[in-house]
């Protein structure tokens, strides 16, 4: 019999005009954690959509468990084993915690009649495993994003899986989460169940892997083990050239001050005072759950405020709401790209121009011009796609969010606020990203950026404000701040 859990051989798969797999193998040892790198675009998913019987390869063989398989659909990969954590999380949200985990697999006492306790009981063992603090009669709808990744994974362990496939898993948790999320992995590679890890976070995948494939532009470009990889080795592989200054940021002095927010307060924070000025790039740093997004979202009248005013230029807004914002040169790049910047199903013209229309075209649409301006953008912004008529849907994540970003910068906002905003996407189209930030401030912008990343924040923060509790505990200047310190304040220190 083979060793190997999972064997995939030579698949390819094409979709119209595009080459999505070329001739790919990959093979997936028992209690191992294989993690499978590459930029968006380079054919990690589709080929789990083919190991999950979502999609059927062109070409090649696909062996579970020492048998020859072929998935017609998402069925026959669970009943042979499979489990895939999405990165997209589709809850039912009036449900249960345990309605959720055990979906269409229920415990019956006889046809058609639940067994509640059974299930309830199930679910408590299962979350007391996972060590989440979370009750089994909670509805979906009350938890957080990342309480719904962890139960994602609860529902693929429950489902006796031999092999789980963890898109992006820690795109939403935070520091603390990761630590239990890898916990849990170890716990169940050593159970002999093996773990197909995709992500863009390197120091993630350089911690919990045991093997690493590195893929690009469809193809299999190396497989190795974990420990033959470094940061500067693995980039080179995914990208396929040297980046030799990821951020490349300039310092230089920041000018007047732009934005000045006094006392705000509102959902999840309160008494809230920075001001962001003109050439500069103001971090804000902090767990999940801070309240970094709800500030940034009332600033931009997304949030009705309890307390406090925004000022722009000295001048006080008044009646905030997103309008509003805009029409005082405030410009935010939110977190979730796929549910507030968006229109999924429209071309990539229609999601480039739909926030500026008014500025180029009068009662009527301009066609013509319309065209013009999306293709002025998709070439500025380096937009990866076949053509203006390309549904956004259809574009990877990188390229998303480079249309989300053309689409606020037409409006040319004075202030602009980016939350997350390389959040699920590759290296390369980070660098891309990153350049574009630091371009807009050396132009003369403010920039105020939520991330993460502490990498992100210290490498293009000016400034770095660490929120804890819905308050400012801590202003550091980018030469005195380091993540130790970042985190300190983010988990540790009151305000001051």
């Amino acid at each position: 019999m083979s060793q190997f859990l999972l064997s995939v051989v030579n698949i390819s798969k094409s979709f119209p005009g595009v080459r999505a797999l070329d001739n790919v193998s990959l093979h997936i040892e028992k209690g191992k954690v294989h993690a499978l790198m590459g930029e968006n675009g380079a054919g990690k998913s589709t080929l789990m959509k083919i190991l999950m019987g979502m999609e059927t390869p062109d070409a090649g063989t696909i062996t579970c468990k020492g048998k020859q398989v072929q998935f017609r659909s998402v069925q026959d990969a669970m009943q042979s084993g499979l489990a895939m954590i999405h990165q997209e999380l589709l809850p039912f949200p009036e449900l249960s915690v345990a309605e959720n985990i055990f979906m269409g697999r229920e415990p019956v006492l006889f046809p058609g009649w639940i067994n509640r306790k059974k299930l309830y009981s199930d679910a408590t063992a299962l979350l007391t495993e996972l060590q989440l603090d979370i009750s089994p009669t909670d509805l979906m709808k009350e938890l957080s994003i990342a309480a719904m990744q962890m139960l994602e994974i609860a529902r693929a362990i429950s489902n006796n899986a031999d092999i789980i496939i963890m898109d992006e898993p820690t795109s939403a948790i935070s520091g603390r989460e990761v630590g239990i999320l890898f916990d849990i992995i170890r716990k169940l590679t050593s159970r002999g169940i093996a773990v197909i890890y995709i992500s863009h976070k390197m120091d993630e995948i350089l911690q919990i892997a045991d093997t690493i494939t590195v893929m690009r532009d469809g193809k299999h470009i190396v497989t190795k083990p974990a420990d033959e990889f470094d940061n500067d080795k693995l980039i080179r592989l995914i990208v396929g050239r040297e980046l030799n200054s990821i951020f490349n940021k300039k310092q230089s002095p920041p000018g007047a001050v732009l934005l000045e927010v006094k006392g705000l307060s509102g959902e999840g924070f309160s008494g809230i005072h920075f001001s962001a000025r003109r050439g500069e790039i103001l971090g804000i740093a902090g767990l999940m759950g801070a309240g970094r997004t709800e500030i940034v979202e009332t600033i931009f009248g997304l949030r009705k405020a309890s307390g406090g005013a925004v000022f722009v230029n000295g001048k006080a807004m008044t009646h905030p709401s997103p309008s509003a914002a805009i029409r005082n040169g405030i410009g935010l790049i939110g977190e979730d790209r796929k549910q507030t910047g968006l229109v999924l199903s429209a071309s990539v013209r229609h999601n480039i121009t739909m926030a500026s229309l008014n500025k180029w075209s009068g009662i009527f649409l301009d066609r013509a011009k319309e065209q013009q301006i999306s293709r002025e953008q998709i070439q500025r912004f380096g937009i990866r796609t076949p053509s203006e008529e390309q549904t956004a849907n259809n574009l990877s994540g990188g390229n998303q969010q480079k249309i989300v970003l053309s689409k606020v910068l037409l409006n040319d906002p004075d202030i602009i606020i980016f939350d997350e905003p390389t959040r699920g996407i590759d290296i390369g189209a980070k660098a891309e990203i990153y350049q574009m930030i630091t371009g807009l401030a050396e132009r003369g912008k403010a920039i105020i950026m939520i991330s993460s990343e502490l990498p992100e924040i210290l490498g293009l923060s000016d400034r770095i404000l660490v929120v804890r509790e819905g308050k400012i505990t801590k202003e550091l200047a980018a030469s005195e701040a380091s993540q130790e310190l970042i985190m300190q304040y983010a988990m540790t220190h009151t305000a001051n």
